[in-house]
């Protein structure tokens, strides 16, 4: 008996085909893209670290947007020395130190004499014409107690101590004695997210390039440090050279994707010819963020990557505008985003949303990014090269002992058997007593007697 022919194909799919698109297409729908990741991490349950997060937020919150700022404890900030990512690690570190004193923190971020990103002059007059200078043509300021003070006259504060590495592992002990934060990048991220506030232009930038990137979607991020990061030469690497060379950062970004699934890698570098080479992968894998490669000032100038003493003088900046191009093509958006804070502070924002990084932890962008991914995802994934893993101090161009990188620190310099005994005790000796009742801050748990009692 002759078998019976199927059905006629339907031109309408099925309830279940159609029942399976829609599912694919939820799961394919962007996430709302992030611009302001303080707002954003307090929508995050972090499982364990909940409550003192909320204790760590009130805290930040509470010395740095006091009801008076003329009756507020204040102090000055000034210690800038590194790059913009490394400036950053210090910002964070002299806010912990503020935050845990009751003061609020109040300076330039830093002086425009001493910054190489703003290189946009017309958007340079924009922002002073508005009171704005320096990062904070970019980023709201991490205190208005700043402006307050300004517009009163009033003398400068004391000065904010500079922080050494021990330092800071003290303030980190005293955050988890009065908060109960004990994760090094959970702190360092919730820092972050407060100083990375965008203006409205940032947060422009950030929106209108994301719609092209989708760094929410299916994507990772890559991060080639080179320039004048010294430890990565090729005549101090040696034969460790090859894991700095692009198509090994490339080939980490398809197998750390892969293993998550990722379809895309969103990249920053300071490498002209890294740039080159993962823009001309055939396939369209790796796509330059946040903009092309024209958007950027500086690499048409030929100064990325370039020390930042070139950079930070006038005649750098002016020279890294002139030679962009005289009509940026429409994939930079509005004018002034073709400036390299712009492009810089967007980047980061935008690889730090992804799911996963690649890179290496010698670099401070690196580190800030796993910090700030951290508030959205702890722990943050990523992918070390080297081998090396994430610490809240900057970078001082070695690795972590466990690394495969030729210079590598001795544990004893990172505090690692401090890290074990944090606890959350708030007393007198962990954090001002007298803020921390002012603050609202039940006492949670006994005094602790003096040894004299």
């Amino acid at each position: 008996m002759p078998l019976p022919s199927p059905p006629p194909p339907s031109s309408s799919p099925s309830p279940l085909a159609e029942a399976s698109l829609a599912e694919n297409a939820a799961d394919e729908k962007d996430e709302e893209v992030i611009t302001d990741f303080w707002a954003a991490s307090s929508r995050v349950h972090h499982a364990g670290h909940a409550a003192a997060l909320r204790r760590f937020r009130r805290l930040i919150e509470s010395t740095q947007q006091p009801s008076h700022c003329s009756a507020a404890r204040a102090c000055h900030f000034s210690g800038y020395v590194g790059g913009a990512a490394s400036n950053l690690k210090r910002l964070a570190h002299a806010l912990l130190a503020a935050v845990l004193q009751g003061d609020a923190l109040v300076g330039r971020y830093p002086a425009a004499i001493t910054s190489r990103l703003s290189t946009n002059p017309s958007l340079r007059a924009a922002c002073h014409a508005r009171g704005h200078f320096s990062n904070e043509c970019y980023l709201l300021p991490v205190s208005p107690c700043a402006a307050a003070l300004r517009a009163a006259n009033a003398s400068r504060p004391r000065s904010c101590p500079t922080l050494t590495e021990a330092r800071l592992h003290a303030l980190l002990d005293r955050l988890a004695h009065a908060t109960g934060l004990r994760s090094e990048s959970l702190a360092m991220g919730t820092l972050h997210a407060w100083i990375l506030r965008p203006q409205p232009l940032l947060a422009a930038a950030v929106r209108f390039y994301a719609a092209a990137l989708r760094p929410r979607a299916a994507a990772i991020a890559l991060h080639v440090r080179k320039g004048d990061k010294h430890s990565l030469y090729v005549r101090h690497l040696k034969n460790a050279s090859y894991a700095t060379h692009p198509a090994m950062y490339a080939l980490w970004a398809r197998r750390v994707a892969a293993s998550l699934g990722a379809t895309r890698a969103l990249f920053m570098s300071d490498d002209p010819r890294t740039i080159a080479f993962l823009s001309a992968a055939p396939d369209g894998f790796f796509s330059l963020c946040p903009a092309p490669a024209a958007c950027l000032p500086s690499l048409g100038a030929g100064l990325l990557g370039k020390g930042r003493a070139v950079k930070s003088l006038p005649s750098g900046r002016m020279q890294a505008y002139a030679a962009a191009a005289p009509r940026p093509p429409a994939a930079c958006g509005d004018p002034h985003f073709v400036d390299d804070g712009v492009q810089f502070f967007a980047g980061l924002l935008l690889l730090a949303q992804t799911a996963a990084l690649v890179g290496t932890q010698l670099s401070n962008v690196d580190s800030v990014a796993v910090e700030l991914m951290s508030t959205l995802r702890h722990p943050a994934a990523y992918f070390d090269v080297f081998n090396d893993l994430h610490r809240a101090y900057t970078s001082d161009e070695r690795t972590w002992a466990g690394s495969s990188h030729f210079s590598r620190r001795s544990p004893l310099l990172e505090s690692l058997a401090s890290t074990a005994a944090r606890r959350f005790v708030p007393d007198e000796r962990s954090v001002d007593a007298a803020f921390l009742a002012s603050a609202g801050f039940p006492d949670e748990t006994p005094r602790t007697a003096r040894r004299d009692e």
